[in-house]
């Protein structure tokens, strides 16, 4: 009798306490407001132009019921200055996105301003039992590795892009299970306007000895698609990876395909110094930098322009509201440099500002040239 009114008092506390926890609210919204003031100078600051990009962000979610929940995301931004002025088909390049009409467009259009609303994030998502199924844009993160990410073949990105850390969304659909022992598998599916923009595939993801392990395989457009990826360590040092395998789906014996594969170690120090190196190979190199940018059409085939390239990376917190930090990135074609130093001072829970600088210079004749450097100075408040 006494071990059952124990267990009803047991039973009827944890009652009370779960009662006593707050429910999520079922709405939610976020966003912040930022100016990025900027200057770009080409060669040795021969000629300069000037920049300024106002970006407002606004995220909502709103959980309908217990299964589900939905989620829209809205980028605004005006671009204004010299830059935007002598750059031809500059609201072009910014109104190019990928996915369903309508849901971006060029609200001005005018000698140096440019305005622009995009929205890079609207799905819903539906749980139970362990499925999760999501319909809409939204963010398909498969990569591993801090840099560069030959597995996410949904949503590859520029790291250059400083500027957008939510990272570009995706029309799809995707169905993913979890199960035991810290495994699952996810479909994901992209459908495109034609039969040649087509993304799908399916991924295992377990964890064994310390390892988190992934294997996918799928269509993205014309090829077929194999990859893995693993994280995990050795010793005291983090130690990461991917790899990609792309073949043409038609000519299959008479192609060659693409490989490209990413490997990362990092390391906490004392001090609150931050260690990093990561490297990344492609055998099929497009060799389209120039002029301190990425060729736009940037995908998990193509994450950078060379055969092989390397990163070193340094930080570290002062203060715990200061960080200081240092990327150099080396490429093998046309001995390319780029030297990435940043600053970053958290102001206060609502404020933050930045400074960030990119420098692209390349070797000629022994002689270290510089081909253009860009600072930017950016002031964030969330809300």
């Amino acid at each position: 009798m006494r071990k059952l009114t124990n267990a009803f008092a047991t039973g009827l506390l944890a009652a009370v306490l779960q009662a006593q926890e707050p429910r999520p609210p079922i709405f939610e919204a976020k966003g912040y407001v930022k100016d990025l003031p900027g200057l770009t100078a080409y060669g040795a600051f021969d000629s300069s132009v000037a920049s300024n990009l106002v970006h407002i962000r606004i995220d909502l979610k709103a959980r309908l019921t217990h299964r589900f929940q939905a989620r829209a995301g809205m980028r605004i931004r005006l671009f204004t200055g010299p830059l935007v002025r002598n750059t031809p088909g500059f609201a072009d390049a910014v109104a190019e996105m990928p996915g369903w009409r309508g849901l971006s467009g060029i609200w001005l259009d005018k000698a140096g301003a440019v305005g622009h609303t995009a929205f890079d994030r609207l799905n819903l998502q539906y749980a139970f039992r362990g499925w999760d199924l999501t319909l809409g844009r939204q963010r398909i993160n498969w990569g591993v590795h801090n840099v560069w990410n030959p597995n996410d073949i949904f949503n590859a990105y520029n790291f250059l892009d400083f500027d957008y850390e939510e990272r570009p969304g995706s029309d799809a659909v995707r169905l993913q299970r979890q199960l035991p022992g810290d495994a699952g598998f996810e479909l994901a599916w992209v459908p495109g306007r034609d039969r040649h923009r087509h993304v799908a595939a399916v991924r295992y993801h377990l964890n064994r000895k310390g390892y988190d392990l992934q294997g996918l395989a799928g269509i993205f457009r014309d090829d077929l698609v194999a990859g893995i990826g693993w994280a995990g360590g050795i010793g005291q040092n983090g130690f990461k990876g991917e790899a990609s395998y792309f073949h043409a789906r038609r000519h299959w014996t008479d192609t060659i395909g693409t490989l490209t594969t990413s490997l990362m170690a990092d390391r906490t120090l004392k001090g609150e110094w931050y260690l990093s190196a990561g490297f990344l190979y492609n055998s099929r190199p497009t060799g389209l930098l120039g002029g301190g940018a990425i060729s736009p059409t940037l995908t998990a085939k193509s994450l950078f322009p060379f055969r092989y390239s390397g990163l070193v990376s340094c930080s570290r917190s002062l203060a715990t509201v200061h960080t200081v930090s240092l990327s150099v990135v080396a490429a093998s074609a046309d001995a390319t440099l780029l030297l990435l130093p940043s600053y970053a001072w958290n102001v206060s829970d609502a404020f933050d500002l930045d400074a960030v600088v990119q420098s692209f210079l390349s070797d000629a004749g022994g002689r270290w040239r510089l081909q253009a450097l860009q600072f930017f100075l950016r002031g964030r408040w969330s809300f």
